[in-house]
Order: structure tokens, then sequence, then C-alpha cells
């Protein structure tokens, strides 16, 4: 028999059936036509081998000149190659690096090997439905449900609360708007707080938890939490999770008043090159993104 190599090369149209069969599980794409719609538009970003080993980029963020590797499937001996093809793969179209995905900590070592640096560390935290909820609202906040006229001011409010590296650009935004439930809070006609939750493969998940510099300390990120969590109950949800950045003192002490605890070891992100993940940043009481 002869060994089949496990080197990545741009995926063909043939190959989107089997790409498809894994990229479902890990709900990258809501159907076969929208995988053969995103194949079509930028054909490299999906790499597969011969032997089976796929890679899955996306770009970052629109402001950022970087790359991100959504998904790969591979033998462990085989990661270090793949990362230092795909980091290849990104600069020969004008992206300057790759970030590789949401990593474990005893996982790192052949991402390590391959050249790259840690810059990000985070944690998941989990909730079992049961612990009480506040039930406070903050005086003069009204709260209700989002929808896309909400986007430019949700856009202005990452700017304010997120570094360049982690606030959503309009494409993430407007993706995230039509998929979760989106909760706004406003003072006035202006939208000060957001949270965004929803329910991925049986359990819930808060997405996103920002509230404005200006507004914090009045209850209203515990109020915006406390309304997903609510949801997610009246959903028949058993177990929340989210995912915080490690450092973020004041977020993880939000979500265990809330009686969110640690799971599972830590989460890193690795890069190529010394990019900057929170440079800019106003500290803030989110949850974030591992996918």
């Amino acid at each position: 028999m002869i060994a089949r190599s496990h080197a990545l090369r741009t995926a063909g149209e043939h190959d989107l059936g089997r790409v498809w069969a894994l990229a479902r599980q890990e709900g990258l794409f809501g159907s076969l036509d929208e995988l053969r719609s995103a194949w079509a538009r930028v054909p490299w970003t999906i790499q597969v081998s011969d032997a089976g080993d796929l890679a899955i980029l996306d770009r970052w963020r629109e402001h950022l000149p970087l790359m991100a590797v959504s998904a790969l499937w591979s033998p462990e001996r085989s990661v270090s190659s793949h990362m230092a093809a795909l980091h290849a793969v990104a600069r020969a179209h004008g992206f300057e690096d790759v970030l590789s995905p949401f990593v474990p900590e005893d996982g790192v070592a052949p991402y390590l090997k391959a050249g790259m640096r840690i810059v990000h560390t985070g944690l998941a935290m989990a909730r079992r439905t049961g612990a009480p909820l506040p039930d406070e609202r903050p005086t003069g906040t009204a709260f209700e449900i989002a929808d896309e006229s909400a986007l430019e001011q949700l856009l202005a409010l990452d700017i304010a609360c997120f570094s360049d590296f982690w606030r959503y650009d309009v494409r993430l935004m407007a993706r995230y708007l039509a998929s979760d439930r989106t909760v706004v809070a406003k003072r006035g006609l202006a939208v000060v707080g957001y949270a965004m939750c929803r329910i991925d493969r049986g359990h819930g998940v808060v997405g996103r938890l920002a509230v404005a510099p200006a507004h914090r300390g009045n209850g209203i990120g515990s109020a915006l939490l406390a309304d997903c969590l609510r949801y997610l109950e009246r959903q028949g949800i058993h177990r929340t999770v989210l995912y915080t950045q490690a450092g973020n003192d004041a977020a993880q002490r939000l979500y265990a008043r809330f009686g969110f605890e640690s799971i599972g070891p830590r989460k890193h992100l690795l890069a190529f090159g010394a990019v900057e993940t929170e440079k800019g940043v106003t500290p803030c009481s989110p949850g974030v993104r591992s996918s």
C-alpha cells in the first residue's frame, strides 16, 4: 500500500464532502452550500492533505493583517509542519501572520516547535443551572433585544471596550447579531452595554459581555449576564459556558458571583510574530469567543 502524503494543499471541489463531514462538527459552516460558497470565494483558506488532514483559515479581523486557523485536524507529529505551511500560505496572500487555534496547555509543544509564541492565554468557565440570579435592574437603564439596526452602535461600543485585536469588525458583528440572542442596555438613545448568548450543541454559551467604560460600576454588566442566563434557563439549558482572558480578574470575579467555575486547562493562542493582543484596550468584563 502506498502511504498517502500529509502535505497540505488547497482543497478541490471533490474534497468538500469530507471537509463538510468534519467542519459541521465544529459549527464552522451552517450548511454544505455555505462551505461551497466560502471555498468558491477564497479556495486557499481550506487546506487538505491526501492523508486526511484538514485546516480551515479565516481572516481574524478585517482591520488587522492576520489570518487565523479556525480548525486543524492532524496527527500531532504533523502540526509543526502544517503551521509553517499555513504561515507561508497566509504570507503569500498578503497577510503578516497566522494565529493558531486555541490550544490547551498540554498541546502547545508542536506549535512552539514550529517557531510560534504564546500571545494570549484564556480559560473556560461553566455554570450549572440552579445558582441564584440577581434581579436588580439599574435605574434609568432600558434593556431590549437588538437587531441589525444596532450594528453601528455596537461597533462603536466595541472600540471603547476592546483592543484592536479583540474588537469585532462589521463582518463578525453582523454574523453574531444574526446568530446569537443579543441584548443591549440603553440609557436614553445610547447603547451603553450588550451581551450575546446562544445555544450550541445542547449547552448555553455567553459569547460577549461588554459595558462602556463610563457606565461601569452601576450593575449593567450583572443585569445583562443575568438576562442571558435566564433566557438560557427558559430554553431548558442546564449548563452554560464562556471563555475569558486569564488575566481579566474583574471578569472572573463577576462570573464567579453567578456560579461560574473554571473548567479544563487554560488555552493559548499562538503566533509567529509579536502580535499585540491588548494594545489600546480599556479594561472590560467581556467573554472571549474561542472559535
